[in-house]
Protein backbone atom coordinates (compact mmCIF):
# COMPACT_ATOMS: atom_id res chain seq x y z
CA UNK A 1 0.00 0.00 0.00
CA UNK A 2 1.28 3.17 -0.73
CA UNK A 3 1.86 5.58 1.47
CA UNK A 4 2.16 9.29 2.10
CA UNK A 5 4.22 11.37 4.77
CA UNK A 6 1.92 13.42 6.33
CA UNK A 7 4.02 16.48 8.87
CA UNK A 8 2.20 17.26 11.64
CA UNK A 9 2.84 21.08 12.66
CA UNK A 10 1.57 22.26 16.22
CA UNK A 11 0.67 26.24 16.98
CA UNK A 12 1.69 26.57 20.22
CA UNK A 13 -0.41 28.53 21.86
CA UNK A 14 0.21 31.18 24.97
CA UNK A 15 -1.21 30.74 28.76
CA UNK A 16 -1.36 26.87 28.66
CA UNK A 17 0.59 26.77 32.02
CA UNK A 18 -2.52 29.01 33.76
CA UNK A 19 -5.13 26.27 33.25
CA UNK A 20 -5.61 23.53 35.59
CA UNK A 21 -4.26 20.21 35.34
CA UNK A 22 -7.70 17.61 34.54
CA UNK A 23 -5.72 14.87 33.51
CA UNK A 24 -2.91 12.57 34.34
CA UNK A 25 -2.46 10.68 30.68
CA UNK A 26 1.19 10.22 29.83
CA UNK A 27 0.81 10.38 26.24
CA UNK A 28 1.73 14.17 25.21
CA UNK A 29 0.83 16.49 22.08
CA UNK A 30 4.33 16.53 20.42
CA UNK A 31 6.19 19.76 19.23
CA UNK A 32 6.29 17.94 15.80
CA UNK A 33 5.92 14.50 14.25
CA UNK A 34 6.17 12.77 11.22
CA UNK A 35 3.74 9.67 10.24
CA UNK A 36 2.33 7.31 7.39
CA UNK A 37 -0.58 7.44 6.61
CA UNK A 38 -2.56 5.49 3.46
CA UNK A 39 -3.21 7.63 0.37
CA UNK A 40 -7.03 6.00 0.83
CA UNK A 41 -7.20 8.02 3.97
CA UNK A 42 -7.00 11.24 2.37
CA UNK A 43 -7.19 10.66 -1.87
CA UNK A 44 -5.02 13.10 -2.34
CA UNK A 45 -1.50 14.62 -0.55
CA UNK A 46 -2.68 17.62 1.43
CA UNK A 47 -0.84 18.04 3.94
CA UNK A 48 -2.64 17.52 7.74
CA UNK A 49 -2.48 20.75 9.89
CA UNK A 50 -3.14 20.33 13.57
CA UNK A 51 -4.36 23.66 14.97
CA UNK A 52 -4.67 24.00 19.14
CA UNK A 53 -7.03 25.91 21.16
CA UNK A 54 -6.81 28.22 23.83
CA UNK A 55 -7.16 26.20 27.16
CA UNK A 56 -10.77 26.06 28.44
CA UNK A 57 -11.47 25.46 31.70
CA UNK A 58 -8.21 22.79 31.53
CA UNK A 59 -8.92 21.65 28.16
CA UNK A 60 -7.43 22.19 24.90
CA UNK A 61 -9.26 21.29 21.72
CA UNK A 62 -6.94 19.61 18.88
CA UNK A 63 -8.38 20.44 14.84
CA UNK A 64 -6.44 18.43 12.67
CA UNK A 65 -7.12 19.69 8.94
CA UNK A 66 -6.67 19.42 5.61
CA UNK A 67 -8.52 21.86 3.19
CA UNK A 68 -12.17 21.00 3.82
CA UNK A 69 -11.22 17.67 6.26
CA UNK A 70 -11.79 18.42 9.76
CA UNK A 71 -11.27 16.23 13.23
CA UNK A 72 -11.44 17.34 16.55
CA UNK A 73 -9.87 15.67 20.22
CA UNK A 74 -9.02 17.13 22.78
CA UNK A 75 -6.08 17.56 25.17
CA UNK A 76 -5.42 18.66 29.15
CA UNK A 77 -3.48 21.32 30.20
CA UNK A 78 -0.33 19.78 30.26
CA UNK A 79 -0.72 19.05 26.57
CA UNK A 80 -1.47 15.20 27.23
CA UNK A 81 -3.83 13.77 24.75
CA UNK A 82 -7.17 13.04 26.46
CA UNK A 83 -8.51 11.81 22.64
CA UNK A 84 -6.85 11.92 19.17
CA UNK A 85 -8.44 14.32 16.52
CA UNK A 86 -10.58 11.87 15.17
CA UNK A 87 -14.41 13.06 15.58
CA UNK A 88 -16.30 15.00 13.31
CA UNK A 89 -17.32 17.84 15.85
CA UNK A 90 -17.96 19.10 19.09
CA UNK A 91 -19.59 21.93 20.96
CA UNK A 92 -16.59 23.08 22.23
CA UNK A 93 -16.92 26.89 22.02
CA UNK A 94 -14.86 29.93 22.13
CA UNK A 95 -16.66 33.25 21.90
CA UNK A 96 -15.89 36.59 22.02
CA UNK A 97 -16.96 37.19 26.12
CA UNK A 98 -17.47 33.44 26.96
CA UNK A 99 -16.29 30.11 26.13
CA UNK A 100 -17.06 26.52 27.20
CA UNK A 101 -14.65 23.18 27.02
CA UNK A 102 -18.19 21.85 26.96
CA UNK A 103 -17.17 18.98 29.15
CA UNK A 104 -20.35 19.81 31.70
CA UNK A 105 -20.46 17.85 34.40
CA UNK A 106 -17.45 15.76 33.42
CA UNK A 107 -18.83 14.68 29.99
CA UNK A 108 -18.71 16.16 26.38
CA UNK A 109 -20.78 15.77 23.37
CA UNK A 110 -18.90 14.56 20.11
CA UNK A 111 -20.13 13.11 16.74
CA UNK A 112 -18.89 10.62 14.64
CA UNK A 113 -20.09 9.12 11.68
CA UNK A 114 -22.89 11.31 11.89
CA UNK A 115 -24.38 10.70 15.61
CA UNK A 116 -23.37 12.20 18.66
CA UNK A 117 -22.72 10.52 21.91
CA UNK A 118 -20.74 11.94 25.01
CA UNK A 119 -16.96 10.92 26.22
CA UNK A 120 -15.48 11.91 29.85
CA UNK A 121 -12.31 13.11 31.01
CA UNK A 122 -10.12 10.11 29.94
CA UNK A 123 -11.50 9.68 26.39
CA UNK A 124 -13.63 6.81 27.00
CA UNK A 125 -16.81 6.65 25.26
CA UNK A 126 -20.21 6.79 27.99
CA UNK A 127 -22.47 7.72 26.57
CA UNK A 128 -23.47 5.50 22.67
CA UNK A 129 -23.18 7.60 19.09
CA UNK A 130 -27.20 7.23 18.66
CA UNK A 131 -27.99 10.89 18.82
CA UNK A 132 -28.84 13.39 15.88
CA UNK A 133 -27.62 16.36 17.98
CA UNK A 134 -26.39 16.36 21.59
CA UNK A 135 -25.84 19.29 23.76
CA UNK A 136 -23.68 19.77 27.14
CA UNK A 137 -24.88 18.35 30.46
CA UNK A 138 -26.58 20.68 32.66
CA UNK A 139 -28.09 19.51 36.05
CA UNK A 140 -27.40 16.87 35.47
CA UNK A 141 -29.78 16.47 32.49
CA UNK A 142 -28.51 16.88 28.67
CA UNK A 143 -30.30 18.14 25.70
CA UNK A 144 -30.45 15.79 22.96
CA UNK A 145 -32.20 14.82 19.11
CA UNK A 146 -33.66 12.02 17.31
CA UNK A 147 -35.82 11.69 14.62
CA UNK A 148 -35.60 15.67 14.67
CA UNK A 149 -37.41 15.68 18.16
CA UNK A 150 -35.96 16.92 20.86
CA UNK A 151 -35.72 15.67 24.79
CA UNK A 152 -33.42 15.01 27.68
CA UNK A 153 -31.09 11.83 29.00
CA UNK A 154 -29.15 11.93 32.11
CA UNK A 155 -25.73 11.15 32.94
CA UNK A 156 -26.34 7.38 32.25
CA UNK A 157 -27.41 8.01 28.99
CA UNK A 158 -31.38 7.18 29.85
CA UNK A 159 -33.94 9.20 28.54
CA UNK A 160 -35.55 10.97 31.17
CA UNK A 161 -37.71 13.49 29.06
CA UNK A 162 -38.88 11.90 26.14
CA UNK A 163 -38.37 13.39 22.26
CA UNK A 164 -41.18 15.77 22.28
CA UNK A 165 -39.48 19.29 21.31
CA UNK A 166 -38.24 20.97 18.40
CA UNK A 167 -35.37 22.28 20.26
CA UNK A 168 -34.65 22.29 23.88
CA UNK A 169 -32.37 24.11 26.13
CA UNK A 170 -30.43 23.70 28.89
CA UNK A 171 -31.65 23.37 32.67
CA UNK A 172 -31.01 26.55 35.46
CA UNK A 173 -32.57 26.46 38.33
CA UNK A 174 -34.37 23.11 37.49
CA UNK A 175 -36.53 25.02 34.59
CA UNK A 176 -35.83 24.93 30.67
CA UNK A 177 -37.15 26.36 27.65
CA UNK A 178 -38.22 24.55 25.12
CA UNK A 179 -39.77 24.74 21.53
CA UNK A 180 -43.09 23.26 20.28
CA UNK A 181 -44.89 24.16 17.55
CA UNK A 182 -43.20 27.58 16.70
CA UNK A 183 -43.60 28.84 20.10
CA UNK A 184 -41.84 29.10 23.43
CA UNK A 185 -42.61 27.41 27.00
CA UNK A 186 -41.18 26.24 30.02
CA UNK A 187 -40.86 23.12 31.61
CA UNK A 188 -39.65 21.78 34.57
CA UNK A 189 -37.06 18.14 35.25
CA UNK A 190 -40.20 15.49 35.10
CA UNK A 191 -40.97 17.25 32.05
CA UNK A 192 -43.88 18.79 33.68
CA UNK A 193 -45.01 22.06 31.45
CA UNK A 194 -44.60 25.42 34.05
CA UNK A 195 -45.76 27.38 30.89
CA UNK A 196 -47.08 25.85 27.48
CA UNK A 197 -45.77 27.43 24.37
CA UNK A 198 -47.32 30.64 24.06
CA UNK A 199 -44.09 32.83 23.71
CA UNK A 200 -42.84 34.07 19.93
CA UNK A 201 -39.22 34.57 21.40
CA UNK A 202 -37.44 34.07 24.13
CA UNK A 203 -34.04 36.02 24.86
CA UNK A 204 -31.80 34.91 27.24
CA UNK A 205 -29.10 37.63 26.95
CA UNK A 206 -25.85 37.90 25.26
CA UNK A 207 -24.17 34.70 26.12
CA UNK A 208 -26.83 33.91 28.43
CA UNK A 209 -25.50 36.42 30.97
CA UNK A 210 -28.91 37.45 32.06
CA UNK A 211 -30.66 33.85 32.20
CA UNK A 212 -27.66 32.28 34.17
CA UNK A 213 -26.55 35.32 36.16
CA UNK A 214 -30.13 37.32 37.18
CA UNK A 215 -32.21 34.57 36.43
CA UNK A 216 -34.55 36.10 34.11
CA UNK A 217 -35.68 36.01 30.67
CA UNK A 218 -37.11 38.53 28.33
CA UNK A 219 -40.12 36.94 26.39
CA UNK A 220 -41.94 38.00 23.50
CA UNK A 221 -45.58 37.49 22.86
CA UNK A 222 -47.57 39.48 20.21
CA UNK A 223 -44.85 41.10 19.42
CA UNK A 224 -44.50 42.82 22.92
CA UNK A 225 -41.86 42.02 25.47
CA UNK A 226 -42.36 41.16 29.13
CA UNK A 227 -39.68 39.60 32.01
CA UNK A 228 -39.88 36.03 33.58
CA UNK A 229 -37.71 35.03 36.51
CA UNK A 230 -36.72 31.84 37.26
CA UNK A 231 -35.71 30.15 40.72
CA UNK A 232 -35.83 26.67 42.51
CA UNK A 233 -37.93 24.69 39.62
CA UNK A 234 -40.24 27.56 39.45
CA UNK A 235 -41.00 30.63 37.07
CA UNK A 236 -42.87 34.13 37.83
CA UNK A 237 -44.21 36.55 35.11
CA UNK A 238 -42.95 39.76 36.32
CA UNK A 239 -43.31 41.95 33.86
CA UNK A 240 -46.49 40.96 31.31
CA UNK A 241 -45.46 41.46 27.47
CA UNK A 242 -46.82 45.13 27.36
CA UNK A 243 -43.21 46.61 26.35
CA UNK A 244 -42.28 47.70 22.56
CA UNK A 245 -38.55 47.16 23.63
CA UNK A 246 -37.15 45.39 26.40
CA UNK A 247 -33.15 46.07 26.33
CA UNK A 248 -30.73 43.18 27.92
CA UNK A 249 -30.79 43.74 31.70
CA UNK A 250 -27.14 45.86 32.67
CA UNK A 251 -26.48 46.34 36.24
CA UNK A 252 -29.66 44.72 37.61
CA UNK A 253 -32.09 46.81 35.78
CA UNK A 254 -33.35 46.44 31.78
CA UNK A 255 -34.41 49.89 29.69
CA UNK A 256 -38.02 49.39 28.24
CA UNK A 257 -40.11 51.68 25.48
CA UNK A 258 -43.90 52.17 25.37
CA UNK A 259 -44.60 53.40 22.24
CA UNK A 260 -47.93 54.74 21.61
CA UNK A 261 -49.37 53.82 17.54
CA UNK A 262 -51.97 56.87 17.57
CA UNK A 263 -49.69 59.40 18.89
CA UNK A 264 -46.11 60.00 18.66
CA UNK A 265 -46.17 59.82 22.94
CA UNK A 266 -43.28 57.43 23.35
CA UNK A 267 -42.38 56.22 27.43
CA UNK A 268 -38.87 55.24 28.61
CA UNK A 269 -38.14 53.73 31.49
CA UNK A 270 -36.43 50.69 33.79
CA UNK A 271 -37.09 48.19 35.46
CA UNK A 272 -35.52 45.97 38.05
CA UNK A 273 -35.15 42.29 38.35
CA UNK A 274 -38.52 41.83 40.04
CA UNK A 275 -40.69 43.52 37.20
CA UNK A 276 -40.76 46.96 39.17
CA UNK A 277 -40.54 49.93 37.40
CA UNK A 278 -38.35 52.21 38.97
CA UNK A 279 -37.65 55.11 36.80
CA UNK A 280 -40.39 56.17 34.11
CA UNK A 281 -40.65 59.18 31.89
CA UNK A 282 -42.10 60.95 28.76
CA UNK A 283 -39.46 60.41 25.89
CA UNK A 284 -41.29 61.92 23.15
CA UNK A 285 -38.90 63.31 20.89
CA UNK A 286 -35.46 61.22 22.30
Amino acid sequence: MRKIQIIFLMLIITGLSSCSDVNSKQRSIPEKISISIPTEERGNNQEYTFNYSECIDGVIQITKMAGDFKKYGFADSNRNIITEPIYDDSKFYIGATSASSSFNEGLAPVKSSDKWGYIDLEGNVRIDFTFDDAWCFSEGLAPVCLNKKYGYINREGNVIIDYTYTFSYDFHKGVAVVEADGKYGFINRNGDWLIKPEYEYVDFGRFDYEWTNNNVVRIQKDGLWGAIKILDGKVEIIAEPKYNKLYPYKEHKARFIISYNDTDRVIIGYIDEYGVEIQKWDGTGE
